[in-house]
This record gives structure tokens, C-alpha cells and sequence, in this order.
């Protein structure tokens, strides 16, 4: 009997070489996800993205690009500021901030309204009160952190003066108080004052109610009854990889409670990237804010509820009894990091494509993952209701990263959690 000749493969057509092609690539892709540092990153969804305002009144877009920046090269990354409502001896202000190489300084600036001096840069004071970590070569870069230390959140606690303390958040030595933050500067004088205290440090948590280290605790404020409500930004990556944590998308945050006696006590879990927190105008309640979202949470029960979506990602909230512009009104100032809004957003782009952020932090070296996000400043104010009352932004990025505002005698001063220098717009220019 003949044999029938051994059946053909059919040669691979133009079509099934592409389909061969990309299910290779996405074999290859998915295998590559595993080495990523932020494996497995996972979805969440994201509010939709809506236009910037642009009503009179609520929008401006030039203030920002045109701000001053003071103490270039010297104050790097301050993250979060905080001013003392008492003068120093020469009549000037007194302005605390955090640093990226672990410091916390000391900042004297112009007071009044009409100073003379307000414009100049050479005028400015600046003073360290304490490092919190130990100082040693490196200091300022992302892998010195856990030895020099990270002052993120910074509260005014005490009485003003000479007596005044800080509450400082370190994002690696947990919450301290400083007390003698005035200074030592200043010397015993003829009228009889002895000099202020040297700075003393009192750690006052380190660790969760089952002794877990705190990983990541990044800002905190004081309620009526002396309790420290903070946000722990991360469980699994500290501050020198924070853009980590954003990629991969894991609601690992907590909103926490330190009582006067000591006791820590986890109120909210499950959080995405809690970062700044403020006690309501009336102290009933907590503004939280969780990336581009913005949560509300009720002390007395408890309760969460969505309080405002933002226009960018959200990094420090404070309460303040103006607007920007100077208009008297009670609302909530947002420093936000970066623009979420149409047209397109990175972050909203990739909230629901996992794949892409394990392998984005996988192609990139750490320090580069904030250069693929576009540079965008703003600062935005909202009203208790959570409505926007005004905004304030650089839409061409030289004043970008907008962590936190705070109006100190003429000047808005404006900081960030990365840039080599400290923001500043005068009210005035602002006044319509």
C-alpha cells in the first residue's frame, strides 16, 4: 500500500509572525513583572479626571511660575513648614522647616507687610535647630536617609516664645517633640534673660500597639484633648522609596491615634497613601488626604467619607482663615505634587494597568521615576465643604511639587518635599 506523503506544516503567514511575536513579548513581560521592586503592583480606580478651573476668581495660572525661590542650595526638600506666632529680638519671623538631610531648621523672615527688605534673598536667616538622625557624609541622599533621618510633618506645640516646642514627624525615627526649638542661639542679655535652652529631643512612638515599627509616618496634628493623630504613609516602603509605594498601588496606610499616656491606637487601615492630615475648623473631625482623594474622618464615631478629589496628587493639608489671595474665609489649603486632570494623568492612566507601573519601576532607576512625571505646581484651596475656593498654579513647572503653604508676614512661602529651595509669592500680588 503507497504511504501518504507526511502531512505540512503550513509556513507561518505575516499575521501569525506578529501574534507569535507579541505573545513572546507578553510572556517575556509578565516574567520581567516579577523582578520588579514593586511586584505586585495592583489596580485601584481612580475618580475621573475633570478640567482645571478656570473661572475668574478661583484659577490663577502665572503666580506660581513667577514665585521666588529662596535659600537655593540651602534648603533642600522642606517638606513641611511651620511659623511661631511671636517675633524674634529684631522684629523678624520665625519660620521652622524640615530637610531632606535630616534637618530641621530655623528661618528669619520679614514680618511686616511694607518690609524693606522682603525681596532680599541675602536677608534671609538660616539656623539649624537639630538633625534628627546622626550626621555623617551623604546626608541628603536617598540612601542616607535612615541614618541622617526625614522630618516630614512639623506642629507648633507649647507656649510661643521661648518656651515653644515642635512636633515633628520623622519618617524614620517616628514622632518626636523638640523642646528649645527657639533656639540657643541667642545669648544670655544685659536685661537679665538667660539664653534659651539647647534643643532636647523626646521620642514619643516609634512603633504600632503591637510594637510594629512604624515604617513610613509622615505627618500628624494635635486634637483638643492633647491626643497626636498621624498618618502612616506606607507598611512596606519607607520614605527613600516612596514613589515605590505610589507605584505599586497597595492600600497598606493608616490614620493612628497616640494618646497622652502613651498608647498607640490604629484608627483607619487599608488607606492609599495617607500623607497630610489637619483637624477640622470646628475640631470634630480629621482631613486626610490619600493621594488625589481627599477623606474625612469623625472622631466621635468614627465614620469615614469621602471630603473633597483633587486636582493633582495631594501631599500636606493645613487649615487657614483666608484665602490665598488674602480674602477672609475659613477653608483648607493643599499643596499638590503634580497635576491629575484632562487632558491625561500618568497616575490615572496607569491606576488600572497594573502591568505597566511593575514594569515602569522595573526599567527605571529609582531616582529617574519622578522625572516621568510631569512637572506641575499648584496650590489649592477649598472651602468646608470641600468646593474649591481657589487655586494657584505654575503650569509651566518651575515651581513644581508643591508639598505645603503658609502666609508669614507679606509672603505665601511654599514648600516641597524635592526641590533645592523654598517658594514665595507675595499676598498682594495675589489680590485681585
Amino acid at each position: 500500500l503507497a504511504r501518504a506523503p507526511p502531512a505540512r506544516m503550513a509556513p507561518l503567514n505575516r499575521v501569525n509572525c506578529v501574534a507569535l511575536a507579541v505573545l513572546l513579548l507578553a510572556c517575556g513581560a509578565h516574567q520581567a513583572r516579577r523582578l520588579s521592586p514593586v511586584y505586585p503592583a495592583v489596580a485601584w480606580e481612580p475618580p475621573d479626571l475633570r478640567p482645571l478651573p478656570v473661572a475668574r476668581g478661583l484659577a490663577r495660572r502665572g503666580e506660581l511660575a513667577d514665585a521666588e525661590h529662596i535659600g537655593k542650595g540651602d534648603l533642600i526638600g522642606p517638606e513641611s513648614m511651620v511659623s511661631s506666632p511671636v517675633l524674634d529680638e529684631e522684629g523678624r519671623a520665625v519660620l521652622y522647616a524640615g530637610l531632606v538631610d535630616g534637618r530641621v531648621v530655623r528661618l528669619r523672615v520679614p514680618a511686616g507687610a511694607d518690609d524693606a527688605a522682603a525681596g532680599d534673598d541675602d536677608v534671609l536667616v538660616i539656623e539649624t535647630v537639630l538633625r534628627t538622625g546622626r550626621e555623617v557624609e551623604g546626608c541628603g541622599d536617598y540612601d542616607h536617609q535612615p541614618v541622617c533621618g526625614r522630618p516630614l510633618g512639623l506642629r507648633l506645640v507649647g507656649p510661643p516664645g521661648d518656651g515653644e516646642a515642635l512636633l515633628v514627624v520623622d519618617a524614620y525615627f517616628g514622632i518626636l517633640r523638640v523642646d528649645g526649638a527657639r533656639g540657643a542661639t541667642r545669648a544670655a542679655d544685659g536685661a537679665g534673660r538667660a539664653a534659651p535652652p539647647a534643643p532636647r529631643v523626646t521620642v514619643l512612638a516609634t512603633e504600632d500597639e503591637d510594637g510594629n515599627p512604624l515604617v513610613l509616618p509622615n505627618d500628624a496634628v494635635v486634637g483638643p484633648n492633647g491626643t497626636i493623630y498621624f498618618t502612616e504613609t506606607s507598611n512596606e516602603f519607607q520614605v527613600n522609596r516612596i514613589f515605590h509605594a505610589a507605584f505599586a498601588g497597595r492600600s497598606t496606610g493608616r490614620l493612628m491615634a497616640l494618646a497622652p499616656d502613651g498608647t498607640v491606637t490604629t484608627l483607619v487601615r487599608d488607606l492609599l497613601m495617607p500623607n497630610g492630615l489637619e483637624l477640622t475648623h470646628d475640631g470634630s473631625a480629621l482631613i486626610v488626604v490619600c493621594g488625589v482623594r481627599v477623606m474625612r474622618y469623625e472622631i466621635a464615631t468614627g465614620a469615614v467619607s469621602l471630603f473633597a478629589e483633587l486636582f493633582g496628587t495631594g501631599d500636606n493639608v493645613r487649615a487657614r482663615t483666608t484665602t490665598p489671595s488674602g480674602a477672609t474665609k475659613r477653608c483648607y489649603w493643599f499643596g499638590l505634587g503634580t497635576k491629575f486632570s484632562l487632558p491625561f494623568s500618568l497616575f490615572h492612566f496607569s491606576a488600572t494597568r497594573p502591568w505597566l507601573r511593575d514594569l515602569i519601576a522595573l526599567a527605571l532607576p529609582y531616582a529617574q521615576l519622578p522625572e516621568i512625571v510631569p512637572r506641575y505646581g499648584m496650590l489649592v484651596a477649598l472651602d468646608e465643604a470641600g468646593e474649591v475656593v481657589e487655586v494657584l498654579q505654575d503650569t509651566t513647572g518651575r515651581t513644581a511639587w508643591i508639598s505645603e503653604a503658609e502666609t508669614v508676614g507679606p509672603y505665601i512661602y511654599m514648600g516641597s518635599w524635592t526641590n533645592p529651595y523654598m517658594a514665595r509669592v507675595r499676598v498682594s500680588d495675589l489680590a485681585e
